[in-house]
């Protein structure tokens, strides 16, 4: 038999995302417009990476305008002949609200686009229902589930969660990621399926 005692611990920080999509022409970001990024806490930072891609077959340098705070971007990068580069667009919320702006690109040889941006920033609290579970004991081969439930007891909208993850393979959550709205609460369920006798524990992390 196995016995688990789960501690869970919660945070959210700094996010990141790698998108895929197509806008602009001889110079082609590979995202969608408008492109809408995670609801963000104040003073954190979402990273929105984009590929350039630049269709000549010489170097284009790919100039940025027209982003204010709280996006932000660098003001040029240099593409060889067809070749692509990574660059992030970062937003970094100070104020609760819906934030929206419209990024220009052009090549110095030819080429550009816009890709147009939407963004909340939040102030989401996150909170448990406990932060400890104890499933009890189970005989191997077999499996248990219990839950703990997730709050957003913030004022400043909603709280996306990216990953519950578990440090233990013996315990897997449910689901992995969700978006809660403000002042509202979800289940996520913890699997216990232990494959060797003895004490087990995990960190759950959110």
């Amino acid at each position: 038999k196995i016995m688990k005692k789960l501690l869970t611990l919660c945070f959210a920080l700094a996010i990141a995302f790698t998108v895929s999509a197509q806008t602009g022409s001889v110079v082609v970001a590979q995202i969608n417009s408008p492109y809408t990024i995670t609801p963000t806490s104040i003073d954190s930072t979402t990273t929105v990476s984009v590929q350039f891609n630049n269709t000549l077959s010489v170097v284009n340098v790919v100039s940025f305008t027209g982003l204010n705070t709280p996006f932000s971007i660098s003001n040029s990068v240099s593409i060889p002949g067809n070749d692509s580069v990574m660059v992030d667009i970062s937003f970094t919320p100070n104020s609760v609200g819906n934030f929206y702006d419209t990024l220009d690109f052009s090549g110095s040889v030819f080429g550009g686009g816009q890709i147009t941006l939407n963004a909340e920033g939040v102030l989401v609290v996150i909170a448990t229902s406990t932060d400890s579970l104890n499933v009890g004991s189970i005989s191997l081969g077999t499996s248990i589930t219990d839950s703990i439930m997730v709050y957003n007891t913030g004022t400043g909208g909603t709280m996306a969660i990216t990953n519950i993850s578990s440090n233990n393979t013996d315990f897997t959550a449910s689901p992995t990621t969700a978006t809660i709205a403000e002042g509202d609460s979800m289940y996520v369920n913890i699997t216990f399926s232990p494959v060797l006798t003895g004490v087990s524990t995990a960190t759950i992390g959110i």
